[in-house]
């Protein structure tokens, strides 16, 4: 069992595989519109993975952008979207096709808000082999922050300077290897900032401060979540360094002993009213329903075991019920419009 996340022994192990972070900020553009942006990156910290053709070695494997304009009713006025990295670029091997060829399905968003009904439009238009499954995630954590800001009386709209930020939320997520088995530890914060025109000092512009953290650990074989931890913590100006992170191992662990993928999103929403009262519980739902997303990107870092698992499976030799995990080249069928049934990138997925 893995310890308490609740004090200072938040110390995950092993070699480093993976980083994802996920960055959103919102602005009060003018008194009546919001700008609302976010950032998706994936470094791959070991290994390589075959892609159709390509190979994909450490480093960069995605870096993506969204940035929209809303009213005061969340409704989008405009929409903008940037992927300078990609997995996968144009070749021959791809059939001219590309990451970003799915991007524009977004704009059918513009006019529509981002509220409750927001995930399932996002869905509609983008899920699965129509879009791109890390805009995706991009997306759905856009539309589970910015309601939020808007019912927030903290945000204090007419108080605020043209452009000036009023929230940001950070996830960080690091997965890394142990001995059949791997750990991922999440890092969110969530930073609520004062008007600048009522401040005098610095510090005094940092109102609210949500913390949380998660550890996991995961069999290779089968990806079980074999335990979880789980932590919070509330700092505003008055409480300072006094805050205390308080445990909420009770409730995560509720996770453990079933799959870290499969049916995971499912569990936890289950799990969100138990998870903590308002904003804070809203920020740990969003770490853990990360979780598995990312958990998917460690998974990849992995195949840096390939060549000899390549080798194993040449000469005859047959490959470990751990090692059959990670001999599928590629992201999962379906999984988004590159990896669609019938498309050029599935039609080379092999060892």
């Amino acid at each position: 069992m893995l310890p308490s996340a609740a004090r200072d022994s938040f110390q995950p192990s092993g070699h480093p595989l993976h980083t994802r972070s996920i960055s959103l900020d919102v602005f009060q553009q003018t008194p009546d519109r919001i700008r609302a942006t976010g950032t998706i990156l994936d470094l791959r910290k070991c290994g390589f993975v075959p892609s159709g053709l390509e190979v994909q070695s450490a480093g960069f494997i995605h870096l993506m952008h969204w940035r929209c304009t809303l009213d005061e009713r969340g409704v989008i006025e405009a929409l903008e979207i940037e992927q300078p990295h990609v997995a996968m670029e144009r070749s021959a091997a791809t059939g001219g096709e590309c990451c970003r060829d799915p991007a524009p399905r977004l704009q059918a968003l513009v006019g529509g808000a981002i509220d409750a009904g927001f995930t399932k439009r996002l869905a509609g238009v983008f899920g699965g082999p129509l879009g791109c499954s890390h805009l995706l995630t991009l997306g759905q954590a856009l539309g589970a922050f910015v309601p939020r800001v808007l019912a927030s009386p903290q945000r204090r709209a007419g108080e605020r300077e043209p452009g000036e930020r009023v929230a940001k939320q950070n996830l960080m997520l690091d997965g890394f290897e142990r001995a059949g088995t791997l750990e991922l530890a999440i890092q969110a914060s969530e930073f609520w900032l004062a008007p600048q025109r009522s401040v005098r000092d610095f510090i005094d512009r940092a109102a609210r401060a949500l913390e949380a953290r998660v550890i996991g650990e995961i069999a290779v074989g089968g990806m079980q979540l074999n335990a979880l931890s789980a932590a919070a913590r509330e700092r505003t100006p008055a409480t300072g360094v006094s805050a205390q992170w308080e445990c909420r191992d009770a409730v995560a662990s509720k996770l453990a002993g079933d799959s870290a993928l499969r049916g995971m999103a499912g569990r936890v929403r289950a799990l969100a009213g138990e998870l903590g009262p308002g904003d804070d519980g809203a920020l740990m739902t969003q770490a853990l329903l990360n979780f598995a997303p990312a958990l998917i990107q460690c998974m990849a870092a992995l195949t840096h075991r390939m060549p000899l698992m390549y080798e194993r499976a040449r000469t005859g030799a047959g490959l470990t019920a751990e090692e059959s995990s990670f001999t599928s080249s590629g992201g999962q069928l379906d999984s988004c419009y590159m990896w669609r049934s019938g498309g050029a990138a599935s039609r080379l997925r092999r060892l």
